[in-house]
Protein backbone atom coordinates (compact mmCIF):
# COMPACT_ATOMS: atom_id res chain seq x y z
CA UNK A 1 0.00 0.00 0.00
CA UNK A 2 1.48 3.49 -1.21
CA UNK A 3 -0.26 5.41 1.42
CA UNK A 4 -2.49 7.44 -0.78
CA UNK A 5 -6.26 7.96 -0.47
CA UNK A 6 -9.07 9.54 -2.27
CA UNK A 7 -7.65 12.89 -1.72
CA UNK A 8 -6.33 12.63 -5.49
CA UNK A 9 -3.10 10.82 -4.27
CA UNK A 10 -1.63 13.33 -1.44
CA UNK A 11 -0.65 11.58 2.04
CA UNK A 12 -3.93 12.18 4.93
CA UNK A 13 -0.95 13.91 6.68
CA UNK A 14 -0.83 16.36 4.14
CA UNK A 15 -4.82 16.78 3.99
CA UNK A 16 -4.31 16.98 7.93
CA UNK A 17 -1.78 19.73 7.81
CA UNK A 18 -3.97 21.78 5.13
CA UNK A 19 -7.03 21.92 7.02
CA UNK A 20 -5.32 22.83 9.78
CA UNK A 21 -3.85 25.58 8.03
CA UNK A 22 -7.15 26.43 6.65
CA UNK A 23 -8.90 26.40 10.17
CA UNK A 24 -5.87 28.74 11.17
CA UNK A 25 -6.91 31.08 8.17
CA UNK A 26 -10.69 31.02 8.72
CA UNK A 27 -9.99 31.83 12.13
CA UNK A 28 -7.81 34.98 11.83
CA UNK A 29 -9.99 35.96 9.22
CA UNK A 30 -12.84 36.07 11.90
CA UNK A 31 -10.48 37.09 14.81
CA UNK A 32 -11.33 40.94 15.14
CA UNK A 33 -8.54 43.23 14.34
CA UNK A 34 -7.82 44.27 17.71
CA UNK A 35 -7.24 41.06 19.41
CA UNK A 36 -5.18 39.92 16.79
CA UNK A 37 -3.05 43.50 16.91
CA UNK A 38 -3.15 42.83 21.32
CA UNK A 39 -1.65 38.81 20.78
CA UNK A 40 1.04 40.48 18.48
CA UNK A 41 2.07 42.75 21.04
CA UNK A 42 2.22 40.39 23.85
CA UNK A 43 4.01 38.39 21.56
CA UNK A 44 6.15 41.26 21.49
CA UNK A 45 6.48 41.80 24.40
CA UNK A 46 7.50 38.36 25.29
CA UNK A 47 10.47 39.02 23.61
CA UNK A 48 11.47 41.69 25.80
CA UNK A 49 14.04 43.43 22.95
CA UNK A 50 14.38 46.93 22.93
CA UNK A 51 12.41 47.28 18.89
CA UNK A 52 10.46 44.62 20.13
CA UNK A 53 9.29 46.52 23.35
CA UNK A 54 8.39 49.25 21.63
CA UNK A 55 6.48 47.93 18.96
CA UNK A 56 4.44 46.22 21.73
CA UNK A 57 3.53 49.48 23.23
CA UNK A 58 2.16 50.59 19.64
CA UNK A 59 0.32 47.93 18.79
CA UNK A 60 -1.35 47.47 22.45
CA UNK A 61 -2.21 51.10 21.79
CA UNK A 62 -3.66 50.74 18.23
CA UNK A 63 -5.45 47.81 19.09
CA UNK A 64 -7.86 50.40 21.38
CA UNK A 65 -7.91 52.50 18.60
CA UNK A 66 -9.03 49.64 15.68
CA UNK A 67 -11.26 48.56 18.80
CA UNK A 68 -12.70 51.76 19.56
CA UNK A 69 -13.69 53.18 15.57
CA UNK A 70 -15.90 49.31 15.29
CA UNK A 71 -17.46 49.40 18.62
CA UNK A 72 -18.62 52.79 17.65
CA UNK A 73 -19.98 51.65 14.30
CA UNK A 74 -21.69 48.49 16.33
CA UNK A 75 -23.41 51.02 18.68
CA UNK A 76 -24.93 53.36 15.52
CA UNK A 77 -26.14 50.18 14.10
CA UNK A 78 -28.06 49.25 17.43
CA UNK A 79 -29.20 52.37 17.92
CA UNK A 80 -30.52 52.44 14.39
CA UNK A 81 -28.47 55.37 12.98
CA UNK A 82 -26.35 53.82 10.53
CA UNK A 83 -27.08 56.60 7.97
CA UNK A 84 -24.94 59.55 10.92
CA UNK A 85 -22.04 56.52 11.17
CA UNK A 86 -19.72 58.29 8.52
CA UNK A 87 -20.55 61.87 9.59
CA UNK A 88 -19.86 61.12 13.33
CA UNK A 89 -16.92 59.14 12.70
CA UNK A 90 -15.64 62.24 10.14
CA UNK A 91 -16.46 64.65 13.30
CA UNK A 92 -14.58 62.57 15.44
CA UNK A 93 -11.67 62.94 13.07
CA UNK A 94 -8.72 60.67 12.72
CA UNK A 95 -7.83 59.84 16.34
CA UNK A 96 -10.82 57.52 17.04
CA UNK A 97 -9.98 56.56 20.91
CA UNK A 98 -11.46 56.87 24.00
CA UNK A 99 -9.42 59.47 25.19
CA UNK A 100 -10.66 62.16 23.20
CA UNK A 101 -13.45 64.07 24.52
CA UNK A 102 -15.65 64.04 20.96
CA UNK A 103 -15.38 60.22 21.06
CA UNK A 104 -15.92 59.46 24.65
CA UNK A 105 -19.22 61.91 24.75
CA UNK A 106 -20.68 59.79 21.67
CA UNK A 107 -19.19 56.20 22.52
CA UNK A 108 -21.29 57.36 26.34
CA UNK A 109 -24.40 58.70 24.55
CA UNK A 110 -24.70 55.25 22.84
CA UNK A 111 -23.94 52.82 25.07
CA UNK A 112 -23.99 54.39 28.85
CA UNK A 113 -21.50 53.45 29.66
CA UNK A 114 -18.49 55.90 30.60
CA UNK A 115 -14.93 53.81 30.53
CA UNK A 116 -13.58 56.74 32.75
CA UNK A 117 -15.15 55.40 35.81
CA UNK A 118 -13.56 52.22 35.68
CA UNK A 119 -10.56 51.50 38.00
CA UNK A 120 -7.97 51.21 34.94
CA UNK A 121 -8.55 54.56 33.14
CA UNK A 122 -6.04 56.70 35.05
CA UNK A 123 -3.37 53.69 34.23
CA UNK A 124 -4.43 53.26 30.95
CA UNK A 125 -4.34 57.33 29.97
CA UNK A 126 -0.43 57.13 31.00
CA UNK A 127 -0.24 54.66 29.26
CA UNK A 128 -1.19 55.98 26.28
CA UNK A 129 1.24 59.40 27.36
CA UNK A 130 3.82 56.36 27.17
CA UNK A 131 2.88 55.32 24.05
CA UNK A 132 3.26 58.97 22.42
CA UNK A 133 6.89 59.08 23.89
CA UNK A 134 7.75 55.99 22.28
CA UNK A 135 6.10 56.83 18.81
CA UNK A 136 6.91 60.45 18.80
CA UNK A 137 10.24 60.49 20.71
CA UNK A 138 11.48 56.92 19.99
CA UNK A 139 11.87 56.58 24.04
CA UNK A 140 12.82 53.36 25.37
CA UNK A 141 10.43 51.36 27.69
CA UNK A 142 11.69 48.82 30.61
CA UNK A 143 10.31 45.32 30.21
CA UNK A 144 7.81 45.61 33.01
CA UNK A 145 5.84 48.88 31.43
CA UNK A 146 5.76 46.73 28.54
CA UNK A 147 3.73 44.55 29.87
CA UNK A 148 1.55 46.62 32.05
CA UNK A 149 0.74 48.42 28.92
CA UNK A 150 -0.67 45.22 27.05
CA UNK A 151 -2.51 44.58 29.88
CA UNK A 152 -4.12 47.82 29.75
CA UNK A 153 -5.15 47.78 26.68
CA UNK A 154 -5.95 44.29 27.04
CA UNK A 155 -8.46 45.58 29.58
CA UNK A 156 -9.51 48.88 27.34
CA UNK A 157 -11.07 46.41 24.27
CA UNK A 158 -11.83 43.74 26.68
CA UNK A 159 -14.30 46.75 28.12
CA UNK A 160 -15.31 48.29 25.15
CA UNK A 161 -16.11 44.87 23.49
CA UNK A 162 -18.48 43.81 26.59
CA UNK A 163 -20.41 47.11 26.39
CA UNK A 164 -21.02 46.78 23.11
CA UNK A 165 -22.34 43.28 23.39
CA UNK A 166 -24.39 44.40 26.66
CA UNK A 167 -25.73 47.18 24.32
CA UNK A 168 -27.30 44.70 22.12
CA UNK A 169 -29.29 42.99 24.61
CA UNK A 170 -30.40 46.62 26.23
CA UNK A 171 -31.42 47.95 22.61
CA UNK A 172 -33.14 44.28 22.01
CA UNK A 173 -36.60 45.65 22.27
CA UNK A 174 -36.50 46.89 18.86
CA UNK A 175 -34.94 49.46 16.28
CA UNK A 176 -33.60 52.26 18.62
CA UNK A 177 -35.76 51.22 21.03
CA UNK A 178 -34.38 51.37 25.17
CA UNK A 179 -36.67 49.38 27.26
CA UNK A 180 -38.35 50.94 30.17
Amino acid sequence: MSGKDETGGRHIGETVADFASFEKTVSILFTPASLLLLAEASALAAKAERDSDRLAVILAHAACDVQTEHSLSELLLKNDVPRLSEALLKAIGPQVSLHVEKTLGIFTALSGDNPRQRPWWDDWKRSLKRRNTVAHGGRLVPPEEVLETVELCRKYVEHVRQVVDATEDRFGAGPGLIPE
